[in-house]
């Protein structure tokens, strides 16, 4: 079910999938725009999460730390999301920036 903003309302069970994928072959994509790479470079890395055959979501890392913690994703939060950064909507930055 999404909310008004496309955001998806999954039961826990279903976001609980998202985190017990094996992401260990997946190929995981950096903007273009992440500063030529490197340890020096501040970027995450996203990779799409298939379940049964079809993108159940997304799961994003911070690409010095690509074994350390994951944000996850459902395909209507990652949209959601996505088109806040395209659309420059500041209510998507902590409130103490």
């Amino acid at each position: 079910m999404s909310d008004p903003h496309g955001v998806d309302s999954l039961k826990i069970s279903d976001k609980e999938a998202l985190r017990e994928a094996d992401l260990s072959g997946n190929s995981w994509s950096k903007s273009t725009l992440s500063g030529g790479g490197g340890a020096s470079s501040d970027c995450v890395e996203v990779t799409r999460i298939i379940l049964d055959g079809v993108v159940a979501g997304y799961a994003m890392r911070d690409s010095n730390d690509p074994d350390g913690p994951k944000l996850y994703w459902t395909p209507g939060e990652y949209r959601a999301f996505v088109g806040g950064i395209l659309e420059r909507q500041e209510n998507l930055l902590p409130a103490e920036w």
